[in-house]
C-alpha cells in the first residue's frame, strides 16, 4: 500500500519514509549535543592520565581532568596511604566515587563506607562527606560530578569521634 511503512525485514524506499536519513542524522546530532552540553566538536579522542590536565591537591594527591564540560565532570584521582581530603559538602553537585584500584574510605553524614576496586558510592547534594585512604597502598578512583563541583564546595564540620581532616587537603574539583 503506497505511503505505508514496510514490515520488519522489508526494504523501504524514499517514498515509504520521507527524509528517513535526514531524520536519523538529526536524531543522532540531538543525542550527541545533549550528551556533551551543546558543543558538538567532532573531536572524539581517547584521554587518560598521560594526556589529561593534571593537578596536585593536599600536598601529595593527584587528579586528572578526564572530562570537563558545563554539565559533567569526570576526574581520576590518586591518594597515597594516610591521606584525606577536608570534610565538605556540595550545594547542587551529585557525586559518584568509583574505586579503580586499592581501597577508599568514604565518610558520608557520619557513616563510614570502605570501598574496594569495582565498588562505587553516590553522594547526594548537601551530604557532608570526606574521602580517606586508610590503607597501606595507593587508592585510584574516579569522581564523577553532575553538575561539576568546582565552585560548589562548602566546609562541613567534623562529626564527633571522626578523624580530624587536614585543612590543606581540599580537592581541586571544588
Amino acid at each position: 500500500m503506497p505511503g505505508s511503512l514496510p514490515s520488519i525485514g522489508e526494504a523501504s524506499t524514499e517514498a515509504d519514509v520521507p527524509n528517513a536519513e535526514s531524520r536519523a542524522s538529526a536524531d543522532r546530532d540531538s543525542i550527541v549535543e545533549e550528551r556533551i552540553g551543546g558543543a558538538i566538536t567532532g573531536d572524539a579522542r581517547p584521554v587518560g592520565t598521560a594526556t589529561a590536565e593534571h593537578y596536585v591537591w593536599g600536598g601529595s594527591c593527584d587528579g586528572w581532568h578526564l572530562l570537563r564540560s558545563p554539565g559533567l565532570s569526570v576526574i581520576q584521582e590518586r591518594m597515597p596511604p594516610g591521606t584525606e581530603e577536608a570534610r565538605h559538602r556540595h550545594g547542587t553537585s551529585r557525586q559518584l566515587f568509583y574505586v579503580l584500584d586499592g581501597e577508599l574510605e568514604m565518610e558520608v553524614e557520619g557513616a563510614v563506607h570502605t570501598l574496594a576496586a569495582g565498588q562505587a558510592l553516590e553522594v547526594a547534594p548537601g551530604a557532608a562527606h570526606q574521602a580517606r585512604n586508610a590503607s597501606a597502598a595507593d587508592a585510584h578512583f574516579l569522581v564523577v560530578s553532575q553538575p561539576p563541583a568546582h565552585g560548589d564546595r562548602q566546609p562541613a564540620a567534623q562529626d564527633a569521634g571522626s578523624v580530624e581532616a587536614h585543612p590543606s587537603a581540599g580537592r581541586a574539583d571544588g
